[in-house]
């Protein structure tokens, strides 16, 4: 049930009066002898003796106790007073959502940190909701560490809800430490999002090294020895035996749909190449370079979109190497008209120059390849040796 929007103040309350307003106990007040409530802004202010102050002053020392003080010293009181500020603040926060979050935000600025773990672990999906985003985990984690490896088989034997146990375990652990980590925050932030859940958070850390991260957040401790790049096929062949998917179809179109959603460096060779090809069987050299050639394109054509040009990269991809490998003319030749009419109509439609440029060259290299006869007169004509020449010099370094 969607709750109701609801905008916070700051009341200053004497203990006796404590029941008396509506709303969520925050703790210690920064006057002596008060309480602070945070209170929906239309409670009445009618009893003079209970509130001392409305104000949204920023607070950046929490108030300690002064009997905790005198009794075990003044470095337990105020452990005493995070510990108090910050179990109020996830149960508000659980309680009364996003809204109440932003209170905190503003009043607590330099408990930010912790505050956006709090709404983090309130934001993570239930079970039932946690699909794509424990594909997305799974998937991002195998990517990261030794699949012959402990963990690697700890994560494979896991359910949907152990996964998510795993995660609220981990990410309650770091909220609760003296320096909780913006990336542990900014990944599981971006894995809601990318998954199609809602994120409450407000970050603006830039997300690195998801690769890393995320088999750190599946392991009950931080030493994940790190790897060089991911064996995208033996990844694939992982992936479909993971016990928190054994539910799901986990085909070739569902692995590129989940690499597409990520949106990842480290995997468009998987969003890039087309349905029907099997990536289990293609090489891992061969996934490497068209990686490689991927991003380089992307890198100079920022506004061509992957998704929509993975079937024109690999065309391309597959006449640069025609040379040294047929068995990538055998993969593309039972669709070369069908890619032919689709790049086409590609080109009649398009307004970007860039996506206009690739449209034709995608679609040259597919004549090329499947419409003039190799070895003849036409084909080593001026002309196609030239376009030969362009497209594959900048490939072999001519």
């Amino acid at each position: 049930m969607t709750q109701r929007s609801i905008t916070w103040r700051c009341i200053h309350v004497s203990q006796e009066d404590l029941h008396h307003i509506p709303g969520h106990f925050v703790g210690l007040s920064m006057h002596s002898g008060y309480f602070e409530v945070a209170a929906p802004s239309y409670t009445p202010d009618n009893n003079q003796h209970s509130i001392q102050s409305i104000e949204n002053t920023p607070v950046t020392q929490l108030p300690i106790s002064h009997e905790v003080a005198v009794q075990h010293g003044l470095e337990h009181a105020r452990r005493d007073a995070f510990k108090v500020f910050l179990t109020q603040a996830i149960k508000g926060i659980r309680k009364y959502g996003p809204d109440l979050a932003t209170y905190y935000r503003r009043r607590y600025i330099y408990y930010r940190p912790w505050i956006e773990y709090a709404v983090l672990i309130n934001d993570l999906p239930t079970p039932s909701d946690a699909e794509t985003f424990i594909s997305m985990i799974l998937f991002l984690s195998l990517a990261g560490m030794k699949l012959d490896g402990i963990l690697s088989r700890q994560v494979m034997a896991m359910t949907t809800e152990q996964v998510l146990e795993q995660l609220h375990t981990k990410l309650t652990r770091e909220m609760w430490s003296d320096k909780p980590r913006v990336d542990f925050l900014a990944t599981v932030h971006w894995l809601i999002v990318k998954s199609g859940g809602v994120s409450h958070v407000e970050i603006q850390n830039t997300l690195r090294s998801v690769e890393r991260i995320v088999p750190e957040l599946m392991s009950r401790n931080h030493a994940v020895e790190p790897i060089g790049n991911a064996n995208i096929a033996a990844v694939l062949e992982t992936l479909p035996r993971c016990r928190a998917l054994s539910e799901h179809n986990v085909n070739m179109e569902f692995i590129q749909k989940l690499a597409h959603q990520l949106e990842h460096v480290h995997i468009l060779a998987i969003a890039g190449m087309p349905f029907f090809v099997r990536l289990d069987l293609v090489p891992t050299s061969e996934l490497t370079g068209f990686a490689t050639f991927t991003k380089t394109v992307f890198d100079l054509c920022t506004s061509l979109n992957l998704y929509e040009n993975g079937e024109r990269l690999f065309a391309i991809w597959t006449y640069i190497h025609s040379t040294q490998n047929d068995e990538l003319r055998k993969r593309l030749r039972p669709h070369a008209h069908y890619f032919l009419a689709k790049f086409g109509e590609s080109l009649m439609s398009a307004s970007n120059p860039s996506q206009m440029v690739l449209d034709v060259v995608a679609m040259a290299c597919v004549t090329s390849l499947f419409l003039t006869p190799w070895g003849t007169e036409t084909y080593r004509s001026a002309p196609i040796l030239d376009f030969d020449h362009m497209v594959k010099a900048p490939q072999h370094g001519y």
